[in-house]
């Protein structure tokens, strides 16, 4: 199962750090998770720091515990090793979503 700790493997502990303030600040919109019997495919919006909202996606790979096909539309997903702010609320919020048992297509979230 994804963890918190395996999320802050995959970034450097300042993009964990600040997503983990955008996730705790409500900024991941509704999770849009289409879901197969192998993978989970997911979806969101996440408001910045600022007044940008950015598209983000990834995908769970059930057998393998692993994540992957990670996508975000701001300027440090394309520009910085591992995962940006942006998809590490992502994340966060889908690892929540996990931990509580849900198995809903869209998990309704903050602002």
């Amino acid at each position: 199962m994804l963890t918190r700790t395996a999320i802050r493997s995959l970034t450097h502990a300042s993009f964990y750090a600040r997503g983990l303030d955008l996730y705790l600040l409500d900024k991941v919109k509704e999770l849009n998770i289409d879901e197969t019997s192998f993978v989970e495919y997911v979806s969101t919006k996440v408001k910045g720091s600022g007044t940008k909202v950015y598209d983000v996606s990834f995908h769970y790979d059930k057998a393998k515990d692993a994540v992957s096909g990670c996508s975000c539309d701001c300027p440090a997903f394309a520009s910085y090793d591992g995962l940006c702010k942006h998809l590490v609320a992502a994340l966060l919020q889908y690892v929540d979503w996990k931990a509580a048992g849900q198995h809903a297509t869209a998990v309704p979230s903050g602002s």
